[in-house]
């Protein structure tokens, strides 16, 4: 155990969220808040693009139309297929197996692993999920992917956006009071006009915004 999960305020709310993890083991693996959001957000008529596989994935296909995944991994990409499979959603996922080296933040530039989202024409997706490799290229070209209305979810965003809360911060490790660099600023810059939820469990941050309607 690391040394960090011995000190109580690290403690607890890691209890919380692996109990919440228990109670709900086919959610996703994310902040509890986030996950309840996005079960009352999804739409039987949704179709939307996911980067990282998982639990995520077949619990999204379950609630929406049509789900296009990005996985890296091939071990754990034939896991989730198996999963896919078994639950009959293989007709309803589009999951697509494109290596991507090195750790989480490592990000090179045009790589097809983001590349994904050039299919889909600006405005046309009713959700993107954002949880796997390069994180930054992929919600670089997410944003404009989502439609009006629509939504745009970040996992972990702590490691990249600033979480500033009433003086102190939104998680006890891994915050930050400005982006991490200048291409996380421009993202924020970005989404600063659209509608943002900031859900936390205290450890990690997941962030949801939503596309503004046109101006009339």
């Amino acid at each position: 155990m690391k040394k960090e999960k011995l000190y109580p305020p690290y403690l607890w709310r890691y209890l919380v969220q692996q109990a919440f993890q228990k109670r709900h083991p086919e959610a996703p693996v994310m902040v509890a808040n986030a996950v309840l959001t996005l079960n009352a957000w999804l739409r039987p008529g949704d179709r939307g693009l996911e980067w990282g596989s998982g639990r995520s994935s077949a619990w999204i296909a379950e609630r929406v139309a049509h789900l296009v995944t990005v996985e890296h991994d091939a071990a754990w990409h034939a896991k989730v297929q198996a999963d896919l499979e078994a639950r009959g959603l293989g007709g309803k996922v589009d999951y697509r197996l494109i290596p991507a080296e090195g750790g989480q933040l490592n990000e090179p530039r045009d790589h097809p692993y983001a590349r994904v989202a050039d299919e889909f024409a600006d405005a046309s997706l009713d959700f993107a999920v954002v949880d796997g490799q390069m994180r930054l290229r992929c919600i670089e070209r997410a944003i404009d992917k989502i439609k009006p209305g629509g939504l745009l979810v970040l996992d972990g965003a702590n490691r990249y956006l600033a979480n500033d809360f009433e003086g102190s911060h939104s998680t006890i490790m891994i915050n930050r009071s400005r982006p991490l660099n200048d291409e996380w600023a421009e993202v924020a810059r970005r989404l600063a006009g659209w509608r943002a939820m900031h859900t936390s469990d205290g450890l990690w941050d997941t962030r949801l915004w939503v596309r503004p309607q046109p101006e009339r």
